[in-house]
């Protein structure tokens, strides 16, 4: 199975932008779990303090999305989605890394927020939007923020991109926001991760993000 870059190399991908320079510390604001057995998720948000260009300690907020496989090895991670959340909206990103099989019968679950919320899990459900005070945890909550997202006009830019480890499927790809009296979209990064179990889905996490140039 092909996989997204690790955690280590998503951050440091983030970290190396021109704005950004050496990285001094990074504190845990807030983090969730959910998951299960051989295969469990993490959401969290973290605060990272680097020195700029000037030598002056600045720092950044950052939104983490990992899919984690657990066995007697150890931790692996299997996805990693790293993002600043920001209200700074963009007509333009580099493409998309290619991180598995391409499928475009999946676009449906990131460019409508109607199967979105029909594909929600009942048992546990986290959603990342591109701004930092767009976040829920717990089905409920979750499920009324996607439900917001209903009349979004979003389309796929590009190809969609899925993968799986045993109960657990993925889903990635750029995404197109049309904005009323715009001409250029918003492009956004989306992540769709499905963790199943034995009888039904354990949960299911989104993480939309504003991808950095």
């Amino acid at each position: 199975m092909n996989h997204t870059r690790g955690f280590d190399d998503a951050l440091a991908a983030i970290l190396s932008r021109p704005t950004i320079g050496d990285l001094v510390d990074v504190k845990l604001v807030s983090s969730h779990a959910g998951g299960g057995g051989m295969l469990v998720w993490l959401e969290a948000e973290l605060l990272a303090s680097y020195k700029g260009h000037d030598q002056r300690l600045k720092s950044v907020p950052l939104r983490v999305t990992e899919a984690l496989s657990v066995d007697a090895q150890g931790v692996a991670v299997v996805l990693a989605h790293v993002a600043v959340p920001t209200t700074k909206l963009s007509p333009r990103s580099k493409p998309l890394v290619e991180v598995g099989t391409k499928d475009p019968d999946s676009a449906a679950l990131l460019a409508s927020g109607k199967a979105l919320e029909v594909a929600m899990s009942p048992y546990d459900a986290m959603v990342f939007g591109t701004e930092p005070d767009v976040h829920a945890f717990r089905p409920a909550a979750a499920r009324r923020l996607v439900k917001q997202w209903r009349n979004l006009s979003m389309s796929i830019a590009g190809h969609v991109y899925v993968g799986g480890l045993g109960p657990a499927a993925w889903i990635v790809a750029n995404v197109d926001l049309k904005r009323s009296g715009s001409t250029a979209p918003v492009r956004m990064r989306a992540t769709f991760v499905s963790i199943g179990g034995e009888y039904d889905d354990v949960g299911t996490l989104v993480h939309y993000s504003i991808p950095a140039e």
